[in-house]
Order: structure tokens, then sequence, then C-alpha cells
């Protein structure tokens, strides 16, 4: 029997976006908790979706790591 797909993705593909995206956030918030409140609030820059649902597929992963890579380097978003 196939695993439940979440948008077309393995269960486990999802898990790890969401660990890498944490892992990658907290760093650059510099406070694990912070970094899950900003996992959990919707995001104007990822059209009021949170960034934790847009993990479900791989462009609204992409749209995600692009955007806390421009919070890491202090881009204007």
């Amino acid at each position: 029997m196939e695993p439940e797909k979440m948008n077309g993705q393995e269960p486990v593909d999802y898990a790890a976006r969401v660990l890498r995206v944490h892992e990658q956030a907290s760093e650059v918030l510099e406070d694990p908790a912070i970094a899950m409140q900003w996992m959990l609030r919707p995001s104007v820059l990822l059209n009021g979706d949170r960034p934790l649902d847009a993990l479900a597929t791989q462009a609204g992963y992409d749209r995600v790591q692009s955007l806390l890579v421009r919070l890491e380097h202090g881009v204007g978003i």
C-alpha cells in the first residue's frame, strides 16, 4: 500500500523540509521558539500562506528558502 501523500509529496519529504527550514530559521532568527512562531504565522511575502503550509510543495519550499536567505542577508523584503 502506498503511503498517504500531501499535495503529491511523501509525508517524509514534508517532514524533512519542515526540519530543514526550522533549523535554518532558528539560525537566522537566533532562537528556535521565534523560528517556530515565524513558521506558524501567515506571511504577506508568501501570499498570506504560513511558511509551514508552503512547505507542502517544492515551489513553496523554494519561496520559503528564498525568504530566509533574504532575511539572513538583510536584503529588502
